[in-house]
């Protein structure tokens, strides 16, 4: 099965001609300059969260921890990575953070912007929502050691998108966990997987949004832009 990136597979609440010009069309993206520096912001917070102190547990602890109505854990940043196949293809990401607290799980995710619920806030929803769907249909790991499939189905699922100013990294808001809406990534999974099959109109799939189309990487050379 093709194996696809949560994180790629997001772009599709973005602009549905994302997933086909890197997937089908595999064109160079631009990226901004700001790109970057996010990425080295998340650096940061996995260099600040390493200097914590994680307890070392077996596969079994750990699983029987997870199912303990009565304990609390928190995992270390990039520690916990999901797998599920939908249509074909394979999804797979690794999170920023997971915690559980009882029966409730919560998907936390750091986000390096310049305004809190800016143009890509649909795309964290759709990326956050399908670690989500990993947790409770999927195949969990922990810095790289199986747990199982379906570990987490059950719990209460919810999500938390941690948006950050991409200089001065102080929070932009406060974050308030999601439930997990089940429907809502099955919709997206549906239209990405049309998309790579081809079931498509070009026209149809474009965002049609001149704000989105400035900050877009592959705004050069597309030919519904705004």
């Amino acid at each position: 099965m093709r194996a696809v990136p949560i994180s790629k597979f997001a772009d599709v609440e973005f602009c549905g001609l994302k997933p086909v010009y890197h997937f089908l069309e595999e064109r160079r993206p631009h990226f901004r300059p700001c790109v970057a520096i996010g990425t080295r912001q998340h650096a940061i917070s996995a260099e600040e969260d390493a200097e914590k102190e994680y307890e070392a547990v077996s596969v079994d602890e750990l699983l029987r921890r997870l199912q303990d109505e009565g304990s609390a854990l928190e995992f270390p940043n990039e520690a916990v990575s999901v797998r599920f196949a939908f249509g074909g293809l394979t999804f797979s990401g690794r999170l920023d953070k997971l915690l559980k607290f009882g029966r409730s799980v919560v998907v936390c995710d750091e986000k390096f912007t310049s305004r809190a619920g800016g143009l890509f806030s649909g795309k964290y929803e759709c990326q956050l929502s399908a670690y989500c769907n990993g947790l409770a249909n999927g195949i969990m790991r922990v810095r790289g050691r199986e747990l199982g499939e379906g570990v987490l189905r059950g719990f209460d699922i919810y999500y938390r998108i941690i948006e950050r100013d991409l200089l001065g990294r102080h929070p932009l808001g406060k974050g308030e966990p999601k439930p997990f809406d089940a429907g809502f990534v099955a919709s997206r999974l549906e239209r990405f997987a049309g998309i790579l099959e081809g079931r498509f109109e070009r026209r149809e799939l474009a965002c049609g949004e001149p704000a989105k189309c400035l900050v877009c990487e592959f705004r050069e050379g597309c030919e519904f832009s705004c």
